[in-house]
C-alpha cells in the first residue's frame, strides 16, 4: 500500500485545493492585525488519507513552508512516512516549558536552514 502512495505522490497534482489555498493565505496575509494575534499560523484538519502533506508539499514549491509529520516509529503507518526525529525532539518530555523551547529550537534552527546565501 504504501509503495502504491509513493507512486501517485509522484503524480501530477489535481484539483483546485492549491489555488484555493494560496487564496486563502493571501487573503489572511492582508487582514492580518499584527497588534491583535500574536502569530501567523493555520491548521489543517482533514480525516487521514485527503491529501494534507501532498497539498503542502505542493504549496513548498511556491512559498516558504515548513512541514513535517509527527508519527512515532513504532506504532503509526502512513504516507509520507514520518518523520521521526522531529517527532522524538517534539515529544520527549512532558514539560510545558520544554516543549515550547524545543517547537521553537526547531522552528529556528528550519528557517536558518532556508536563508539565501549573501
Amino acid at each position: 500500500m504504501l509503495v502504491a502512495l509513493s507512486g501517485d505522490w509522484k503524480r501530477p497534482f489535481w484539483g483546485n485545493s492549491l489555488n484555493v489555498l494560496k487564496e486563502l493565505l493571501v487573503d489572511e496575509e492582508n487582514i492580518f492585525q499584527k497588534d491583535k494575534f500574536y502569530a501567523k499560523s493555520m491548521t489543517i484538519i482533514q480525516s487521514s488519507g485527503t491529501g494534507k502533506s501532498r497539498l503542502l508539499d505542493e504549496l513548498s514549491k511556491e512559498l516558504l513552508t515548513i512541514s513535517f509529520a509527527l508519527r512515532h516509529q513504532c506504532k503509526d503507518v502512513g504516507w509520507p512516512p514520518g518523520d521521526h526525529e522531529i517527532t522524538d525532539f517534539l515529544t520527549c518530555s512532558t514539560e510545558y516549558k520544554e516543549l515550547i523551547a524545543r517547537a521553537v529550537a526547531l522552528l529556528a534552527a528550519a528557517l536558518a536552514q532556508c536563508k539565501e546565501p549573501q
